[in-house]
Protein backbone atom coordinates (compact mmCIF):
# COMPACT_ATOMS: atom_id res chain seq x y z
CA UNK A 1 0.00 0.00 0.00
CA UNK A 2 3.14 2.50 0.42
CA UNK A 3 3.96 2.31 -3.30
CA UNK A 4 0.61 3.16 -4.05
CA UNK A 5 0.37 5.69 -1.80
CA UNK A 6 3.83 7.05 -2.87
CA UNK A 7 2.83 6.71 -7.35
CA UNK A 8 -0.69 8.84 -5.99
CA UNK A 9 1.46 11.59 -4.42
CA UNK A 10 3.92 11.88 -8.07
CA UNK A 11 0.68 11.79 -9.76
CA UNK A 12 -1.14 14.66 -8.01
CA UNK A 13 2.15 17.02 -8.35
CA UNK A 14 2.18 16.05 -12.25
CA UNK A 15 5.47 14.08 -11.87
CA UNK A 16 4.36 11.56 -14.31
CA UNK A 17 7.70 10.00 -15.60
CA UNK A 18 8.88 9.19 -12.12
CA UNK A 19 5.40 7.43 -11.23
CA UNK A 20 5.48 5.90 -14.41
CA UNK A 21 9.16 4.66 -14.20
CA UNK A 22 8.15 3.26 -10.28
CA UNK A 23 4.78 1.58 -11.84
CA UNK A 24 6.80 -0.37 -14.30
CA UNK A 25 9.38 -1.33 -11.53
CA UNK A 26 6.33 -2.94 -9.88
CA UNK A 27 5.64 -4.84 -12.99
CA UNK A 28 8.91 -6.33 -13.43
CA UNK A 29 9.46 -7.16 -10.15
CA UNK A 30 5.82 -8.74 -10.01
CA UNK A 31 4.32 -6.68 -7.58
CA UNK A 32 1.94 -4.67 -9.27
CA UNK A 33 -1.52 -4.60 -7.83
CA UNK A 34 -4.59 -3.80 -9.43
CA UNK A 35 -4.64 -0.47 -7.87
CA UNK A 36 -1.32 0.04 -9.52
CA UNK A 37 -2.59 -0.87 -12.62
CA UNK A 38 -5.03 1.41 -12.76
CA UNK A 39 -2.65 4.20 -11.88
CA UNK A 40 0.04 3.08 -14.65
CA UNK A 41 -2.87 3.58 -16.59
CA UNK A 42 -3.76 7.12 -15.41
CA UNK A 43 -0.28 7.79 -16.16
CA UNK A 44 0.15 6.72 -19.60
CA UNK A 45 -3.20 8.58 -20.26
CA UNK A 46 -2.01 12.04 -18.50
CA UNK A 47 1.30 11.22 -20.89
CA UNK A 48 -0.55 11.14 -24.34
CA UNK A 49 -0.14 7.28 -24.73
CA UNK A 50 -3.75 6.17 -25.01
CA UNK A 51 -3.15 2.91 -26.54
CA UNK A 52 -0.76 1.50 -23.86
CA UNK A 53 -4.01 2.82 -21.44
CA UNK A 54 -6.39 0.99 -22.78
CA UNK A 55 -4.17 -2.00 -23.07
CA UNK A 56 -3.64 -2.26 -19.45
CA UNK A 57 -7.37 -1.66 -19.13
CA UNK A 58 -8.24 -4.47 -21.12
CA UNK A 59 -6.37 -7.05 -19.28
CA UNK A 60 -8.51 -6.81 -16.57
CA UNK A 61 -10.95 -9.47 -15.92
CA UNK A 62 -14.48 -9.03 -15.90
CA UNK A 63 -14.77 -9.41 -11.93
CA UNK A 64 -12.74 -5.86 -11.77
CA UNK A 65 -15.66 -4.25 -12.28
CA UNK A 66 -15.32 -1.51 -9.77
CA UNK A 67 -11.51 -0.85 -11.06
CA UNK A 68 -12.99 -0.28 -14.55
CA UNK A 69 -15.38 1.84 -13.17
CA UNK A 70 -13.09 3.93 -11.44
CA UNK A 71 -11.04 4.23 -15.26
CA UNK A 72 -14.56 4.46 -17.06
CA UNK A 73 -12.89 8.14 -18.35
CA UNK A 74 -9.60 6.99 -19.76
CA UNK A 75 -11.54 4.07 -21.24
CA UNK A 76 -13.83 5.95 -22.72
CA UNK A 77 -11.59 8.45 -24.42
CA UNK A 78 -9.52 6.04 -25.11
CA UNK A 79 -11.81 3.62 -27.06
CA UNK A 80 -12.88 6.67 -29.35
CA UNK A 81 -9.71 7.49 -30.07
CA UNK A 82 -8.34 4.23 -30.84
CA UNK A 83 -11.40 3.91 -33.02
CA UNK A 84 -10.77 6.97 -35.03
CA UNK A 85 -14.14 8.69 -32.99
CA UNK A 86 -11.81 11.46 -31.96
CA UNK A 87 -8.84 13.07 -32.80
CA UNK A 88 -5.77 12.81 -30.76
CA UNK A 89 -5.14 15.75 -28.30
CA UNK A 90 -2.28 17.97 -29.34
CA UNK A 91 1.40 16.98 -28.21
CA UNK A 92 2.92 18.43 -25.22
CA UNK A 93 5.73 20.71 -26.45
CA UNK A 94 9.31 19.42 -25.63
CA UNK A 95 11.30 22.01 -27.36
CA UNK A 96 14.39 22.76 -25.28
CA UNK A 97 14.57 26.74 -24.52
CA UNK A 98 18.40 28.34 -25.06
Amino acid sequence: MIIEKHIEKLIEEERYEEALSLCETTNTNNESTYTIKVQHARILHELYRYKEALAILKSFEPSEEALITKAAIIIDWASDHYYGNCEAPPMRDFRICK
